[in-house]
């Protein structure tokens, strides 16, 4: 056999070797178990770090819902005595002392439940004052037209469920027992002004 012939005989069978592939059925199997278990592994923690993550700004608009209405300044304090509606001026009484008695100890309370009130967000003070402003302008209109009592009950009311949403928003991701109880009982006295105070500005 020549040079030629032989050469030609090795390339033949080089072709008929089967090459192995690197990626064998098993070695795969592994990778997709392995990609499985990290994939897995990464929602797992996605999933835990969501249930612990708690939106601030509800906490935050709480705090500056209770305090501006509550503060000497607020329509409930400066325009109560200017109400007709002896019945507007008790309610008004009342939920002055209800907003007092949530207020004693808030700003500690929920700063232990991680929510800094000293240094609130930008966003939540311009939306927060922007609600507030609206309420004492429809109030100081109202009064200079002499329609007082009905628009003071009306927005009162509407201020009131402003209030009770965000205590909803808090105690649902709260885990302090103690700040949860406060906020229902509170709701529970919210609850019982915000109708009769909205009663009376549909009834007038």
């Amino acid at each position: 056999m020549d040079n030629k012939a032989y050469l030609d005989q090795i390339a033949v069978k080089g072709k008929n070797v089967e090459k192995k592939p690197i990626l064998t059925p098993g070695l795969l199997k592994i990778i997709g178990l392995g990609l499985l278990v990290i994939v897995t592994l990464l929602a797992l923690v996605v999933v835990v770090s969501n249930a612990n993550k708690r939106d601030y700004a509800s906490y935050e608009s709480l705090y500056l819902r209770t305090t501006k209405l509550a503060d000497k300044k607020s329509p409930i304090h400066t325009y109560t005595e200017k109400l007709k509606s002896s019945e507007l001026r008790s309610w008004s009484s009342l939920l002055s002392a209800s907003l007092d008695q949530l207020n004693a100890g808030l700003a500690s309370q929920l700063k232990n439940e991680g929510a800094d009130v000293t240094n609130i967000s930008a966003e939540v003070k311009t939306s927060e004052n922007a609600l507030f402003s609206s309420y004492e302008s429809a109030i100081e209109d109202a009064y200079l037209s002499g329609m007082l009592d009905r628009t003071y009950a009306y927005e009162t009311s509407y201020q009131i469920s402003l209030i009770i949403s965000a205590e909803e928003a808090v105690i649902s991701q709260s885990t302090d027992g103690t700040l949860k109880g406060t906020l229902e009982k509170s709701i529970e006295d919210l609850e019982i002004l915000e109708e009769k105070f909205l009663d009376y500005s549909n009834k007038h």
